[in-house]
């Protein structure tokens, strides 16, 4: 343990515990949702897994999307145009997006986390029923095929 100390210096725990921490809520959205499908004894658990993981995935991916690229691209190309030109203001929203878009990964985990929390406990109430319609569309599709 000393020559990992004297190699990677007196933080690395302190760093290899919150990389742990970080990808243990990245991957809250596929683990949580499997364990309180099981604890609840939901049907059709993995089902129920995958559209909770995809709901949770794919919410922040859409509002980076929507939000954190042409931010990026806005404080990259146009900002610095702008401010060139005279306008003070584009200086302005430059400096208020830039750190939101640098360090979006940094509030990643705690939205996920938050999302597949939410998430599951309110799906988890509606998933039985909606089971049951899909197992009825299932049923009046096989007797008219």
């Amino acid at each position: 343990m000393n020559a990992v100390a004297q190699t990677f210096g007196p933080m690395f725990p302190l760093f290899l515990g919150a990389t742990a921490l970080y990808f243990l809520t990245a991957l809250a959205p596929l683990t949580w949702p499997l364990w309180r499908a099981y604890r609840l004894q939901l049907p059709r658990r993995l089902l129920f897994c995958a559209v909770v993981a995809s709901l949770v995935y794919g919410g922040p991916t859409f509002v980076f999307s929507v939000g954190l690229i042409p931010a990026g691209l806005f404080d990259v190309f146009l900002a610095p145009q702008l401010v060139e030109y005279g306008e003070a203001w584009a200086g302005d929203v430059a400096s208020t997006t830039a750190p939101v878009v640098k360090y979006w990964w940094l509030g990643a985990p705690a939205v996920l986390l938050a999302l597949t929390l939410w998430l599951t406990r309110w799906l988890g109430r509606c998933w039985p029923a909606i089971c049951d319609v899909l197992a009825t569309h299932q049923a009046r599709a096989q007797r008219a095929g």
